[in-house]
């Protein structure tokens, strides 16, 4: 399948049911509320720790339904599953959790070295922007779509670069290379019923992408992480072209970005991954 096939056959998949993209919106929407709270005017500690694990355990449940997309699009299933036995879903959720985990423990490693030989600076430096380092490190601890775990780290590392360019460099350079062979080890995985040992067969799964082709693969990911990103901030330029109250606006920008935006986007995202697996 051509790679304007991919795309396109892609944007199409979610519109098969808005049910089941509003079902994905409301988990995401409360994951969203729970990274929230202290905006929310959460400040009882507990209670803002408790939002936070409330987070990242719903967020296994939105990985888990984007696998079972992934396992039901490489058996050709042009519809969206359906949202049932929630357990399974928790637990594929969580493999891919460990198996992102894995694949991006490098970067960390890196990101965590830069850190520590700049232990004195760094907290000072994020202070100077109004973030806080402990709620920086733990809000995106929850950040457990598809994704997002490696859109944190090379963001972190982005901004880290321009304090310790070699470690940022070497880490963002990691993640540009490994983020396509951690999705493909996904889908070798969905293709294996979810089988978590299949994930790291890597001489089976480089078969895969030679057989795909690198040079197909690389197209795909620039081609799919662009219009990825480019929808991405149709929400924040609406909300900054609005002419109306902002934080009335923000809101609901922000809730219908997490009810539908998101969702749509993440759906787009992992059907394509199945089908450039699956493609020649």
């Amino acid at each position: 399948m051509a790679i304007k096939e991919i795309v396109i056959d892609s944007l199409k998949y979610p519109l098969s049911d808005w049910k089941k993209i509003l079902t994905l919106g409301i988990i995401i929407f409360a994951i969203s509320l729970a990274r929230s709270s202290d905006y929310l005017g959460v400040t009882n500690v507990v209670i803002y720790r408790l939002f936070i694990i409330a987070g990242f355990i719903i967020g296994f449940f939105v990985n888990g339904y984007l696998f079972r997309i992934l396992k039901s699009s490489l058996d050709d299933v042009n519809e969206l599953p359906k949202f049932d036995n929630w357990i399974e879903m928790l637990r594929d959720g969580l493999k891919i959790y460990l198996v992102a985990l894995v694949y991006i423990l490098p970067a960390i490693l890196i990101l965590l070295h830069s850190m520590f030989l700049m232990t004195s600076s760094f907290p000072e430096v994020l202070s100077m922007y109004g973030i806080d380092f402990n709620s920086l490190i733990i809000d995106n601890i929850i950040q457990s779509q598809v994704g997002e775990f490696f859109l944190f780290s090379a963001g972190s590392l982005s901004f880290i670069s321009s304090f310790m360019p070699i470690y940022s460099t070497a880490g963002i350079i990691y993640l540009v290379v490994i983020v396509p062979l951690f999705l493909m080890a996904l889908a070798n995985m969905a293709d294996y019923d979810g089988d978590l040992f299949s994930a790291f067969q890597f001489s089976e799964i480089i078969g895969e992408i030679n057989y795909i082709g690198w040079g197909n693969l690389i197209k795909w990911y620039l081609t799919v992480f662009f219009i990825f990103n480019l929808l991405f901030a149709v929400p924040a330029l609406i909300r900054f072209l609005s002419h109306f109250n902002r934080e009335l606006g923000g809101f609901i920008v922000w809730g219908l970005s997490s009810l539908i935006w998101l969702p749509y986007l993440y759906i787009f995202f992992i059907r394509s991954v199945a089908l450039i697996y699956l493609s020649e």
